[in-house]
């Protein structure tokens, strides 16, 4: 186990010495050598994981991968994991925190047929294909930045809050909840897909190591944190955690699974730096999960009602009850 951690160090040295560990970044961002394939933009991470689709997507999330192995699929069914988490419907207004491809709007909007939805996006391209994918759906509506967008928000706006494969990159996660519980109604949901830690390291050079992966991710240290952690911060900004479930398995195996199918059909026609750092990606990936070092969970959480609306449901609970008996 100590060579195995050694020759990973010496991989992850290598990355950032070498000048390829954005890859890690346009991988899970899909955010850096964008280049148009049919007049859409991709990156070339992008491209080998949705070629086979036709028409040609832009997913770019980890999927879920119960019975399925196509990329497209998955990534469908983990945008739709998310959205059965917070009880997506029709009247909801939505708030996407981050959305990493322009399919994932059309989920809400399309399968779900959300009736307004904001979603944030950073990237200048990404929002230029959001637009062009979007322009049948009025109700998208599209603002450039971040999650602290939600800041912008008018005070319980919002029905709904999801952030899909992103929450793990914001730079304060408690600012983001603390946001989130000022635009939500009362009782309003968020359905997050997150890394969690899964217990304390007992050796320090796997500490070091997982450190230095989450530096070059740029995902900051601090959002990597156990469940109990995880619930306190929830619990600071007013939320009450409803389900925490772990879909590693699911989610990283099944992603890593495929980058080794992909690789192995299509090397013939990739570069071969792109090739190697998806390898990496899925070598570290799957090294994190047999060391049992990350959990990869999708989370629901509701909004707690406050002292005054906490009394007025006691007393409608009571009146329905009294109701009830008559009735009877």
């Amino acid at each position: 186990m100590f060579i195995l951690g050694l020759i990973i160090g010496v991989v992850l040295t290598w990355l950032v010495m070498s000048g390829m560990a954005g890859f890690f970044i346009s991988v899970c961002r899909g955010s850096i050598n964008e280049q148009r394939v049919n007049g859409e933009f991709f990156t070339p991470e992008q491209w080998l994981l949705n070629t086979s689709s036709a028409p040609l997507f832009t997913w770019c999330n980890f999927g879920y991968w119960r019975n399925v192995n196509n990329y497209v699929q998955a990534c469908m069914n983990l945008a739709g994991l998310v959205a059965d988490e917070v009880q997506l419907v029709p009247k909801d207004h939505l708030f996407d925190a981050g959305f990493r491809s322009p399919d994932q709007l059309l989920v809400w909007a399309d399968l779900y047929q959300v009736d307004a939805i904001k979603a944030c996006g950073l990237n200048i391209w990404r929002l230029q294909l959001a637009r062009e994918r979007c322009q049948a759906y009025p109700q998208v509506e599209l603002l450039s930045g971040n999650y602290m967008q939600l800041t912008q928000q008018e005070d319980k706006s919002i029905d709904k809050i999801v952030a899909l494969d992103c929450i793990y990159f914001f730079s304060d996660k408690q600012a983001f909840f603390d946001n989130a519980s000022r635009v939500l109604q009362p009782k309003g949901l968020i359905g997050i897909t997150d890394i969690l830690l899964t217990q304390p390291f007992n050796v320090p050079w796997q500490a070091w190591l997982f450190n230095r992966f989450l530096a070059i991710c740029k995902i900051p240290e601090e959002n990597i944190i156990p469940e109990a952690a995880y619930k306190q911060k929830l619990d600071k900004a007013g939320f009450r955690l409803i389900s925490c479930k772990d879909i590693t398995t699911d989610v990283l195996g099944g992603f890593c699974d495929w980058v080794q199918q992909q690789t192995n059909t299509l090397k013939a026609s990739i570069a071969m730096n792109v090739r190697l750092r998806l390898k990496i990606l899925e070598w570290i990936l799957r090294w994190l999960i047999q060391n049992n070092i990350i959990q990869y969970v999708i989370i629901a959480a509701e909004l707690k009602a406050a002292d005054g609306e906490q009394d007025e449901d006691k007393v409608n609970n009571i009146v329905t009850e009294i109701v009830t008996e008559d009735d009877a």
